[in-house]
């Protein structure tokens, strides 16, 4: 799937990878507890929460599309990130979903 259209960018530490956020990746993160409402608002934003959503969109961009970098894990990225990185982060993972308000309509199922 190497033109997968929601395939956006994160840059970790200087580093640019290819990032994404499924329905998948929304079913992960509710199976480990995490709400990405929790994770974008500060009133519920913890830095655990926060490495595993980053953790989990660029591996899952790196698999859509192809990529031969290698998947990453949360306590690498940790060492890359400080608290002046948060806003950012968090603007970033933001334009990966599209912005807050973004609405999405299906057609209904034709019979």
């Amino acid at each position: 799937m190497a033109n997968f259209p929601r395939v956006g960018r994160l840059v970790v530490g200087g580093v640019e990878y290819p990032a994404a956020i499924t329905v998948r990746a929304l079913m992960e993160l509710e199976d480990k507890g995490i709400s990405i409402e929790g994770v974008l608002t500060t009133e519920g934003r913890r830095w655990t929460n926060l490495l595993t959503l980053i953790t989990l969109a660029i591996n899952t961009g790196i698999r859509l599309t192809g990529s031969e970098m290698m998947p990453v894990d949360a306590d690498a990225l940790a060492d890359c990130i400080d608290i002046s990185d948060l806003g950012d982060l968090s603007e970033q993972i933001a334009g990966l979903l599209g912005g807050k308000n973004r609405t999405v309509e299906a057609d209904p199922p034709k019979n």
